[in-house]
């Protein structure tokens, strides 16, 4: 079997094992604690209803304006500061994938994969590090849920269970605040981009470096 084959098949293999181990794991954590939650959710519920003397119809109503009224607390999300915070985290993604790609392609070789990979690598995590504390100051976020915050967010994971500016009318009141968000974002996102994009392009040469191999190996064994 050629080289390239067994890595292949090997990546596929250890991506089914990476996902089934955490199936695993967020199964044996999170299940027990979503039973008793939404046990309780339904405890509290029928005790509102219970002492407010209140239907099922209007529980339901009172829930879903409680339930839009959340994203208010960060001010008027359609003015034109909120809407370029939108308009900006929706574009960054695609757009800081296609600059660092288009950057990649004219490296030198001079520079090794290797070394521009540390490079990113290293410059993404001071970014998650170092923006975690300002976070945790504006957010009032432990230190941990920060540095969770800014790598699902530089990763694009983006589980949407941590938003940044939604409380206290930040979008208005602390300008200082949403400009570093909007850097730390763009920034970050072209960092640790290419960090993805330099670790693809180290497989796609050591893909390409193997099938120069086989290739030679295959006409010196048809000259022999």
């Amino acid at each position: 079997m050629k080289r390239q084959n067994i890595r292949t098949l090997s990546l596929i293999v250890c991506t089914l094992t990476y996902l089934v181990i955490g199936a695993a794991v967020f199964d044996a954590l999170e299940s027990d604690n979503e039973m008793q939650q939404r046990a309780l959710v339904l405890k509290v519920k029928t005790s509102l209803i219970d002492k407010y003397n209140i239907s099922n119809a209007d529980y339901q109503v009172l829930e879903a304006t409680i339930i839009k009224s959340v994203p208010h607390r960060a001010g008027h999300q359609w003015k034109f500061s909120g809407a370029f915070y939108f308009a900006t985290t929706v574009i960054t993604t695609i757009a800081m994938l296609l600059r660092v790609s288009k950057r990649l392609a004219g490296k030198p070789d001079d520079v090794t994969h290797l070394d521009l990979i540390l490079v990113a690598s290293g410059c993404g995590t001071f970014l998650i590090a170092s923006g975690a504390y300002v976070f945790q100051s504006y957010e009032k976020w432990t230190y941990f849920d920060s540095l969770y915050y800014c790598f699902v967010t530089l990763t694009t994971i983006g589980f949407g269970d941590y938003v940044a500016l939604q409380n206290n009318s930040a979008l208005q009141k602390s300008p200082e605040y949403v400009t570093f968000a909007l850097i730390f974002i763009m920034f970050g996102l072209t960092v640790v981009s290419a960090a993805m994009n330099l670790l693809v392009l180290r497989f796609l040469t050591m893909n390409t470096a193997d099938e120069k191999r086989d290739k030679q190996e295959a006409q010196l064994a048809a000259r022999g």
